[in-house]
């Protein structure tokens, strides 16, 4: 009986260590709860007022003076709106409350809505360049612009244009009907353009566009032109011509980046993506070889087609 027993309770070195084994790790389980009281929790914590109060802190001459080159070099001219705008996005983020012309908007009220430092500031060479942000569509064709906020934002966007009308102009300003000799928009001044019943801001902005462009091709461009009176276009239309040949134009296979991205009808974005697509491929065989460059639709396409050459 005592053999018996022996042999059945008796227990070999290995199957000790695989017991005792076992009993560690069901004693580890047992105690896991416990353990897990020891370790301290994350504090819930709101930072957000002292995070606020350390941003609107003044700072000192010396220490503006020293912090401002260093901002400069990372961000440009509006280095201490961006770099504020970028901690205050995180913190609250705002939503228009009335309609607005996005033309007009500053860079602190883009970011205040939620759109980064950089996007802002690429619509805001966008419009300066001629360009217009009339609607959703033209939102989203902003590089970087945040999907979320397309649709918050866009609901606000008013259509008028903010051009003065004849009882807004100053009485030096007032137009006088023009029957003046004839005007030949590429080569034009800004003094000729106001003899034509044009306000001094508006033959600026006609000139820039021009530059910017490299001329125009047809009347119709004039009416794109933000803050130019579409009536008096209209008025003095018969008096305008366009001489197609003074039009410069542009070679795809020679231009560089910085000559594509100063013309008003090509982003920065753009730019680096025909330059990108050219080194790819060699060369453009066609102009309408362009539209298969990311970045470019069909009414961008129809827009800059007279000023691209092979």
């Amino acid at each position: 009986m005592k053999k018996t027993v022996r042999s059945y309770l008796t227990f070999t070195r290995g199957e000790k260590n695989a017991t005792l084994c076992i009993g560690v790790c069901m004693c580890l389980v047992t105690c896991m709860p416990f353990f897990k009281l020891l370790i301290p929790e994350k504090s819930d914590k709101d930072y957000t007022a002292l995070i606020s109060q350390l941003i609107n802190q003044p700072v000192s001459a010396n220490q503006e003076t020293e912090a401002v080159p260093e901002t400069q070099k990372k961000f440009g001219p509006y280095d201490a709106i961006a770099t504020s705008s970028r901690v205050a996005d995180n913190l609250k983020i705002e939503q228009p409350t009335s309609l607005f012309n996005p033309d007009t908007v500053s860079l602190e009220q883009w970011q205040l809505w939620g759109v980064p430092a950089s996007v802002a500031l690429r619509m805001q060479k966008y419009v300066a360049k001629g360009g217009h942000l009339q609607s959703t569509d033209d939102l989203k064709k902003i590089f970087g612009f945040p999907e979320d906020r397309v649709g918050i934002i866009g609901a606000f966007i008013s259509t008028k244009e903010s051009t003065p009308t004849t009882q807004e102009l100053k009485p030096a300003e007032i137009r006088q009907p023009y029957t003046g000799p004839s005007i030949e928009l590429n080569s034009a001044t800004e003094a000729q353009l106001i003899t034509a019943g044009f306000t001094s801001n508006e033959a600026k902005r006609i000139v820039r566009f021009r530059d910017q462009a490299g001329g125009f091709f047809q009347i119709e461009q004039l009416y794109a032109i933000f803050g130019v009176d579409a009536a008096h276009i209209q008025e003095v239309e018969p008096w305008l011509q366009i001489n197609e040949k003074m039009v410069i134009l542009i070679n795809l296979n020679t231009v560089d980046s910085a000559t594509l991205a100063a013309h008003v009808y090509i982003s920065d974005e753009l730019a680096g993506e025909i330059i990108q697509y050219r080194k790819t491929t060699g060369k453009f065989y066609s102009v309408k070889e362009i539209t298969k460059v990311k970045g470019m639709y069909p009414a961008l396409f129809e827009k800059i087609k007279p000023y691209l050459r092979i």
